[in-house]
């Protein structure tokens, strides 16, 4: 897949304060895997914990939240479906960006699904042409394609005016595979001139790839073409805090089981959480990691000192919970 380094990534994975993307996922089985995992229940055993609930049906992703809250953004820049993921990864995150990530949207009668590059069996060379052609197409509503994302397939950075204050959904929600609502279940929050110039561009990108010989070549080999793409984690930070972790070396974002996650794909998911586990036992008994936030379907869990931030509307636990229950709060 397509990838360009890009200095300002939520990178290294781990940092003192590490936030895991899709840590808990929605079955008995999985809770009970992560409840029992050795860094989970040693951090439990070591800090306090609070837990933040949040909507399944929110626009903006748990982790994308948390990692938000992390940076210490303020209440301006959370609102639902409004923070700007894309530009707290730039270097200029008060320039209003989003991400753009290819896809192929299943259209039935009532309804389209999407589907993310990933399943799709689709080369670089192929992704990079179709870059190029989207790149060209959407140049005459101001769209300037800038970095790769530094973990997500197919996924460009792009900067607009128009992505100032827009309320998007994140792509966690469109792409996850147990959802069933489609793709137009998570348009509705989009209004007026926003939501008109979105759906007239992904309906002219449509009409070009469907005339593409690549696609047509895709189509009589039996692969799905890459027929549409969706835009996420728009906006511009407004109110940047003092000592913003840009490079994300005290704060970082961990998406090593999200692509798993969003595929159902559970004994991958199982088997990266492992490998993920040693690393963060390794470094809690280094004195390395100073806390973590683990995410789930409905919120999620920080563990740390007394310095994690606790505010009234989360759920500040006092005194000993079992990993069973906390886990399953998520």
């Amino acid at each position: 897949m397509h990838r360009t380094q890009n200095a300002t990534q939520v990178a290294p994975e781990f940092a003192n304060h590490t936030v895991i993307a899709h840590a808990v996922v929605d079955t008995p089985e999985a809770r009970a895997f992560v409840a029992a995992l050795p860094s989970v229940r040693e951090a439990l055993q070591r800090w306090q914990h609070v837990v933040a609930p949040h909507s399944r049906h929110a626009l903006s992703a748990v982790h994308e939240l948390a990692w938000a809250r992390a940076l210490g953004l303020g209440v301006v820049d959370l609102a639902d479906g409004a923070i700007p993921m894309a530009a707290l990864m730039s270097a200029q995150p008060h320039e209003p960006q989003a991400w753009v990530s290819l896809c192929h949207w299943d259209v039935a009668v009532d309804t389209a699904r999407l589907i993310p590059v990933e399943l799709l069996q689709i080369s670089e060379q192929e992704i990079e042409q179709i870059r190029r052609q989207l790149a060209d197409l959407a140049q005459n509503d101001g769209w300037a394609m800038l970095q790769a994302h530094p973990t997500q397939a197919a996924t460009w950075a792009i900067k607009c005016d128009s992505f100032r204050g827009l309320t998007v959904a994140s792509w966690s929600r469109v792409a996850d595979a147990g959802f069933d609502g489609g793709v137009d279940s998570w348009l509705g929050e989009l209004v007026g001139q926003s939501l008109r110039q979105l759906r007239r561009l992904q309906n002219e990108f449509q009409m070009l790839m469907y005339t593409d010989l690549a696609s047509e070549a895709r189509i009589a080999a039996g692969l799905l073409p890459i027929n549409s793409f969706w835009l996420h984690g728009a906006g511009a930070v407004r109110e940047l805090p003092d000592g913003f972790d840009r490079a994300g070396r005290n704060v970082a974002l961990s998406m090593r089981l999200t692509d798993a996650a969003l595929r159902g794909d559970w004994a991958q998911w199982r088997a990266t959480w492992v490998e993920l586990d040693a690393a963060l036992i390794a470094q809690l008994r280094r004195g390395e990691l100073k806390s973590l936030t683990l995410c789930g379907p409905s919120g999620y869990l920080a563990l740390g000192e007394a310095s994690i931030g606790v505010k009234s509307r989360f759920l500040r636990l006092i005194g000993r919970w079992s990993p069973d229950s906390l886990i399953g709060m998520l």
